[in-house]
């Protein structure tokens, strides 16, 4: 399975360069790199616990930021990769009784690696439209909630799959400031890979210890998120 994933890697980087091979016809500008920053709007999708009554899930605000690398294909086609650091989870409620069902959080922590293709508009001021896949490759994981006024943490990593798949698009706008440019860009990441492993999770609280259960298929959740992203890029 690792080997596959690899290769959809390769495979998806390789794409989005096929011009690389070609740089000596490259000309000034055609090539820009960068840095940016900002938010990421995350949450889950357990497929299996959709009911507010049995379990429900709100947007966890992370951070998000990386390089940002453009490489033009034609006048208006670009290949935009943007490896980053992306904080990734939920705020997650179990059921609507408040003393006998958990509220609390899972946190994630990826390098996230989107390999889009962008559509630039006008010539000055250029509005865009970019998607594409998405690679995740997970850090770290964990849970923390709230139950009978204590709080209970746990370590995540061993009953989550290392690496993500998704689908990105949106859209941003690109603005000259002397020889850099300025992005705004917004963008929708639905995971397409189910993140959960069997296993199980020692929760601990002052000395108490709960051991919970993970199942692959009847706990499986999907990540979702909103990034919002300020930058500049430079051209090389």
């Amino acid at each position: 399975m690792k080997k596959v994933q690899y290769f959809i890697v390769a495979l998806a980087i390789c794409g989005a360069f096929p011009a690389l091979s070609q740089s000596s016809d490259f000309q000034s500008g055609k090539i820009s790199f960068g840095i940016f920053g900002g938010v990421n709007f995350a949450n889950m999708h357990f497929p299996n616990s959709q009911d507010p009554d049995d379990q429900e899930t709100t947007f966890l605000t992370g951070f998000a930021g990386g390089l940002a690398l453009d490489v033009q294909l034609s006048e208006k086609l670009f290949a935009h990769i943007e490896p980053m650091y992306l904080q990734k989870g939920c705020n997650i409620k179990e059921g609507n009784d408040p003393v006998n069902q958990p509220e609390g959080k899972i946190r994630s922590v990826a390098i996230e690696i989107p390999v889009l293709i962008q559509y630039r508009f006008g010539t000055n001021i250029r509005p865009y439209i970019v998607a594409g896949p998405s690679l995740g490759f997970n850090l770290n994981s964990d849970i923390m909630f709230e139950l009978a006024g204590l709080e209970f943490t746990g370590d995540m990593k061993e009953v989550t799959k290392s690496f993500d798949l998704g689908i990105s698009f949106g859209g941003g706008i690109r603005m000259p400031l002397g020889p850099a440019t300025i992005f705004f860009e917004g963008r929708y990441t639905h995971g397409l890979l189910n993140q959960r492993k069997t296993g199980s999770v020692l929760m601990s609280s002052n000395g108490l210890q709960v051991e919970l259960d993970a199942d692959e298929n009847d706990d499986k959740y999907f990540n979702r998120g909103i990034q919002l992203m300020l930058g500049v890029t430079f051209p090389l």
